[in-house]
């Protein structure tokens, strides 16, 4: 009886240990280490999203940090704007990596025939984003916040932000918006407060008002910059009087950020960030 008893009991304890530890691994981002460019992953428990593909010399770098991780499919590849530092990787990653679709802006610009004649042939899907854009899949909850009119002067103000909830956390990516569109942000009501950000600009003067960082009050920042060009003293300054975190690409090099269950009392409780510099 007593043997029955024990094997019952060693039977639960494994039931709880394994899917508690199963209930642990949640979706996590990866910002990518692409020097003044962007190309973050939002790596999820069955679908892979990239946001940006970084620049075209910086693309050989992240696909083999993509196949370091096990990213062998990519459902989607979001294109935030028509600027080359966000899209310049778009078809080597795509020569290398199994795409399902690329999301374009709808809006006009001189690169945006350039980005389609250079997709041609390779048999890939191409959508344009709307409002009603979402990710939602498992405990990814994500959805975009497009300009209200095409800005025709800064394709910056153009970007598609995203926000929502991955793994647990609240998440908003910037792009790079200008800080003239951050004040339509804040009128719109759509804002509201984010365990991360991805700072809009890689941290340039030209966005993260003060009126924009105390609305959405994140408790990390992450700005993907090369130290050189960018960021700006002043809004490093200014990001860390709200009391938030900051990681920088180029000073911790590729970034991992997921819902941590250990509990600490840091103002970051709660989220794992890992970071690992590759020294070229």
């Amino acid at each position: 009886m007593l043997k029955k008893v024990s094997g019952v009991l060693i039977f639960i304890f494994l039931f709880f240990f394994f899917n508690t530890a199963a209930a642990e691994i949640g979706s996590e981002v990866h910002f990518l280490d692409t020097g003044q460019s962007d190309c973050i992953l939002i790596k999820g428990l069955n679908k892979n999203y990239l946001i940006d593909t970084g620049a075209s010399e910086a693309a050989e770098k992240s696909i083999n940090y993509l196949n370091s991780i096990g990213v062998k499919n990519i459902e989607d590849i979001i294109i935030t704007h028509y600027h080359d530092d966000h899209y310049g990787g778009l078809k080597k990653i795509l020569l290398s990596i199994n795409v399902n679709r690329v999301i374009l802006p709808k809006h006009t610009n001189e690169l945006k025939k350039q980005i389609l004649d250079g997709l041609k042939g390779l048999n890939i899907k191409i959508d344009y984003i709307d409002k009603d854009y979402k990710i939602e899949n498992g405990d990814i909850e994500i959805k975009a916040l497009l300009p209200e009119k095409e800005d025709k002067k800064i394709e910056n103000n153009n970007s598609i932000i995203l926000e929502g909830s991955i793994g647990g956390l609240k998440y908003i990516f910037m792009g790079d918006t200008e800080e003239r569109r951050e004040k339509e942000l804040i009128k719109s009501n759509n804002l509201s407060r984010y365990d991360v950000i991805k700072i809009g600009h890689h941290g340039l003067d030209t966005s993260t008002s003060d009126a924009f960082i105390k609305q959405v009050k994140p408790r990390v920042a992450i700005i993907t910059c090369n130290g050189g060009e960018s960021p700006s003293k002043e809004i490093l300054s200014r990001i860390a009087k709200q009391g938030t975190v900051i990681f920088r690409t180029d000073k911790q090099g590729n970034i991992t950020i997921k819902r941590s269950s250990i509990n600490d009392n840091s103002n970051i409780k709660g989220i794992e960030i890992n970071s690992h510099k590759v020294i070229k």
